[in-house]
């Protein structure tokens, strides 16, 4: 019997992870074994480089036999956090020889920054900007201050934290703050931040094919590509189609909308000769619907 991989995107601030070329800033897993009773009967705790090189399909391999185990190894960078769990309490059967991942990922709007309070309480200041990242496209450095974002005055790190997690992916946003004591005025386009969760389990056989939820289908192809994408979309729905394509910094780099789509899409995506080698997001949007697939790039 043939499995198939969920991939489902929802939508939200501001920092990259594994695969990607900023560091991980976190890492900690944590694994709990209980026997028939419900009891805890060991445990293991890893922090940093352990938890980040840890094996743990091999290491649900080699406990699928305990009564449950339950994994959780959380690990975060800048503009990413990798979320990879396991009970075996959720298993329909634990007798197969592979493991199956299933993957949720969900971006949350973010600027690149990180920033502390004043003590006048009257803006934040910019303690380190993310490569890449909104801010630093827009010429932000470390010591500026900022006032107000998307309308919002910005008077402590949760005021900033909360008026970008309102805000929209993509979007701009008006930025009022100050440069070697200059007030600037601009607009700020807004980044994302991945949150993805690897939920593993057992199975009798690997996985290679990806689909969506909902009723639409979505393809990238090849992957990974040297220069082109190719997009194929199917849906029952008839209503206008639109595509987005996001770099890993959570900038728009294309949209294109088809106000006519009747069953199939296809398109062609061309890369750049600029552009930057690594994981693209393509995003095709249709009434409330949402499908996303990634794309690596990789250079001749």
């Amino acid at each position: 019997m043939r499995k198939i991989f969920l991939l489902c995107i929802v939508g939200m601030l501001s920092g990259a992870s594994q695969g990607t070329s900023q560091a991980i800033e976190s890492a900690h897993l944590y694994a709990q074994v209980f026997d028939d009773e419900g009891l805890l009967v060991n445990s293991l705790s890893l922090d940093k480089s352990a938890a980040q090189n840890f094996d743990l399909k091999k290491y649900i391999l080699d406990n699928k036999a305990a009564s449950r185990l339950k994994v959780s190894n959380i690990l975060g960078s800048e503009m990413r956090v990798d979320k990879h769990l396991y009970d075996s309490k959720d298993a329909e059967e634990t007798s197969g020889d592979f493991i199956c991942v299933t993957t949720q990922v969900s971006a949350a709007p973010a600027l690149g920054v990180v920033v502390k309070s004043k003590d006048n309480l009257n803006g934040v200041v910019v303690e380190r900007v993310i490569a890449g990242g909104p801010a630093h496209v827009l010429g932000i450095g470390s010591g500026d201050i900022i006032y107000d974002f998307n309308e919002a005055p910005i008077n402590s790190y949760c005021d900033l934290k909360m008026a970008v997690a309102s805000s929209q992916i993509g979007a701009l946003a008006p930025l009022h703050y100050e440069k070697n004591g200059r007030s600037v005025n601009e607009d700020i386009t807004v980044g994302a931040r991945s949150i993805n969760t690897h939920n593993y389990a057992i199975c009798d056989e690997k996985i290679e094919e990806i689909a969506v939820e909902g009723q639409g289908v979505l393809a990238t192809y090849p992957n990974p590509t040297r220069k082109s994408s190719f997009v194929n979309y199917r849906s029952e729905l008839t209503s206008p189609v639109s595509l987005s394509i996001m770099d890993m910094n959570g900038l728009l780099i294309h949209s294109e909308e088809h106000a006519h789509f009747s069953g199939e899409l296809r398109l062609e995506y061309t890369f750049e000769q600029a552009a930057q080698a690594g994981v693209y997001l393509f995003i095709i949007e249709q009434e409330e619907q949402k499908h996303y697939s990634r794309v690596l790039f990789v250079r001749s």
